[in-house]
């Protein structure tokens, strides 16, 4: 009896924790208001808008900031930019992870960019010179990432912000969550199932809505249920209880024996 009573508590304990086990997730970075809309941005993302016959690119540094080349800049080359009322702040903004950098290739590029800070904005040479003094937006974004081993477009000429995005290295971030999903609104990052809104936001609310829908270890889970701020197997609450009245039962028909 005594073995069978150890096994059951050892089942309780598992359901306990299967809930925390379930919502350990990796971090997906920052979670940023640009134009009216959140992203979840990492250190090394790119920046991007078109408006007319001109566009830009820069690169978020973290902690809601970015650095970039532009004429308006004082200095020209400028780091530690809050993103909050800036150019990028617009919906017409555009958010892209260079897929094929690492985190820590991903934050030297960072580094590399925020090194040229001070340094004067220019639109020639056109063709990229990395160990040039002048930088031009998409150049200062191209020579970061290309000091990490990874070369964007076509180096023959200018670089272009567009010649960029659309680098087979690098993907979109602008992913919306669909209407009717918990994170409805926002953007997520790349590698998800369609609707892997759950696995970058908050706490769930019990009640908006009592099902929820979630991501978790690359697994999409649908028809969950929201209990104290995590989602959880549906059938979690129901299996723990009958786990713990097995598990009291047990328990109090050892101390008769021993008694």
């Amino acid at each position: 009896m005594r073995k069978v009573f150890v096994l059951l508590l050892a089942s309780l304990i598992v359901m306990l924790t299967m809930p925390l086990m379930f919502t350990s997730v990796v971090s997906a970075g920052d979670a940023v208001e640009i134009g009216g809309k959140i992203y979840y941005l990492e250190k090394g993302d790119l920046l991007f808008y078109e408006s007319g016959f001109w566009d830009h690119i820069g690169m978020y540094s973290g902690n809601k900031k970015f650095v970039d080349a532009h004429s308006d800049n004082s200095p020209d080359v400028k780091k530690d930019q809050e993103i909050k009322n800036s150019r990028f702040d617009t919906s017409a903004t555009q958010c892209y992870s260079v897929k094929t950098a690492n985190q820590t290739k991903r934050n030297a590029a960072v580094e590399w960019a925020e090194g040229k800070h001070g340094k004067e904005f220019s639109s020639w040479p056109q063709t990229p010179d990395c160990s040039g003094d002048k930088w031009y937006c998409s150049e200062l974004v191209y020579c970061a990432y290309k000091a990490q081993g990874i070369t964007f477009g076509d180096e023959s000429g200018r670089i272009w912000p567009e010649e960029i995005i659309s680098d087979s290295d690098v993907e979109s971030t602008s992913q919306e969550c669909p209407a009717g999903s918990p994170n409805a609104g926002t953007y997520y990052a790349p590698g998800t199932t369609e609707d892997g809104c759950c696995e970058w936001s908050g706490p769930c609310f019990e009640g908006q809505p009592s099902k929820c829908s979630a991501c978790y270890g690359g697994t999409w889970h649908s028809g969950w249920w929201c209990e104290e701020g995590e989602c959880v197997p549906e059938a979690s609450t129901l299996v723990l209880f009958a786990v713990g009245l097995v598990s009291l039962a047990g328990y109090i028909c050892l101390r008769r024996k021993e008694n």
